[in-house]
């Protein structure tokens, strides 16, 4: 039995009072070690605030280390009580879980750096991207023999304690340490072992998809202020909208298709159903963001991000173009209100 067994002999289950979720309860693990963090950037400081809130493990027992004491992070790292250095060294021999959370290209020289400090009890987490398991090993091996090494993604989420995590095991790591983490990264949202080679398509998809989310809810917004709606009420509706429709999808579990149906049958026919004619007949794709539909009978006001020259077929064109001189408003592209 590795090292990292005998650390899960020190974790305590209590089940959380309030939940997130309403519907399912999350058992969150309180950890009895040490978490270190190489780097003290943004990722550093969403996984702390989510492992703070979370209660999964005490501020006291987190160090984070980045020569660079003017971040903005760093603060508010400082704020959250746990334990800061400027020494990568210093992280690494107070941590027994050692978060990578730097950029690609500094990962050699931090690597280089902390080797020689690296013990049996180390569990290595890299964060970075692109970066793969059997590189960080190779670096390792140089000092020290079966070091433990685990890829990780997740996204800015976890600040809020609702990311998406994946994670691949090492050579060296056993069973034992992929439960570890996955315990770990359960208390901050959704959390699931893959293979390695899918992590980079992970990347592009949850590690980017908040962006994708802030654009789509920024083009909502923009249009609900070009239709009168006070901004803030504009993006609270909008975040709304998004995070119920998130929450119908993970309920249900039916394809996203489907439920595009039904709500479009549910709420606001016309306008919805001819939205999505105007996007399919600017080429734009499903996943670009547009302008919410006018209400009233005949609205179809659309102002697409991207078009391509595929036409579709006469009789949809002519459906498009029926509907289009019936619309309240002119199909042009709007100025940004404030």
């Amino acid at each position: 039995m590795g090292p990292c067994a005998s650390q899960l002999d020190k974790l305590e289950h209590r089940t959380e009072s309030s939940v997130h979720r309403e519907s399912r309860r999350r058992c969150v693990v309180i950890i009895r070690m040490s978490v270190g963090f190489i780097g003290a950037g943004q990722l550093a400081h969403a996984l702390v605030k989510g492992f703070t809130a979370a209660g999964v493990i005490a501020a006291n027992r987190i160090t984070a280390s980045s020569p660079d004491t003017d971040l903005p992070t760093v603060s508010g790292l400082r704020k959250m009580g746990i334990n800061f250095t400027t020494s990568n060294k210093e992280a690494a021999h107070k941590s027994d879980v050692l978060f990578l959370a730097v950029k690609p290209h500094i990962i050699p020289f931090v690597l280089d750096e902390i080797g020689p400090d690296i013990e049996d009890r180390h569990l290595i987490v890299s964060c970075a991207a692109g970066v793969t398991i059997s590189s960080i090993e190779k670096k390792l091996l140089q000092h020290r023999a079966a070091p433990k090494v685990m890829r990780c993604m997740t996204n800015t989420p976890v600040v809020v304690r609702e990311g998406a995590t994946v994670y691949a095991t090492g050579t060296h790591a056993d069973v034992e340490d992929g439960k570890l983490l996955e315990q770990l990264m359960a208390s901050v949202g959704f959390c699931t072992e893959v293979e390695e080679d899918l992590i980079d398509a992970v990347t592009g998809l949850s590690g980017s998809g908040p962006a994708y989310a802030f654009t789509a809810l920024d083009a909502l917004a923009d249009g609900g202020v070009k239709m009168g709606l006070p901004r803030r009420l504009a993006v609270r509706l909008g975040a709304q909208a998004l995070l119920g429709a998130a929450k119908m999808l993970l309920d249900s579990e039916q394809h996203p298709g489907q439920l595009k149906t039904t709500s479009a049958h549910r709420v606001a026919l016309p306008s919805t159903h001819c939205t999505f004619w105007r996007a399919e007949a600017s080429g734009v794709s499903s996943s670009t963001p547009w302008r919410p539909p006018a209400s009233g009978p005949g609205s179809c006001s659309f102002w697409p991000i991207r078009r391509r020259s595929r036409p579709l077929p006469s009789r949809r064109r002519r459906w498009i173009k029926c509907c289009s001189s019936r619309a309240s408003r002119p199909h042009q592209s709007p100025p940004r209100a404030e």
